[in-house]
């Protein structure tokens, strides 16, 4: 299979291309936020080339030295991300430029009253 005008392309540089329809095909990570705003199809990867992406939360030794309490809380918010939700994480991070601390104090509360429910 070849492919006639193949090129590099900076990762800065993909808004610009998928919005002036300058590329037919990009890798991305599964989690991209772009991939809503610019209608893309993730494809299988049938070959097992690339590595899965888990989305887990981390933190530093000296993270948890400060604050012990927040393991557990991570620990159970780490199996609760999907990859759908992390796109539109990421989504409302990259494209809309929500401040951080908004989005995951928003994302948390969701967690805490679907599971009052």
């Amino acid at each position: 299979m070849g492919f006639s005008g193949l090129q590099r392309l900076i990762l800065a540089g993909i808004p610009h291309v998928l919005s002036e329809e300058q590329v037919d095909i990009i890798s991305a990570f599964s989690t991209d936020g772009r991939i809503a705003e610019f209608d893309l199809i993730p494809l299988p990867d049938n070959r097992h080339h690339f590595l899965p992406y888990e989305a887990i939360p981390m933190v530093s030794q000296s993270g948890l030295d400060e604050l012990p309490e927040s393991k557990e809380s991570l620990q159970k918010l780490g199996v609760q991300i999907s990859n759908q939700q992390m796109i539109k994480l990421y989504h409302k991070a990259q494209v809309i430029k929500q401040e951080l601390a908004s989005i995951i104090k928003t994302f948390i509360n969701q967690i805490k009253a679907s599971n009052h429910q």
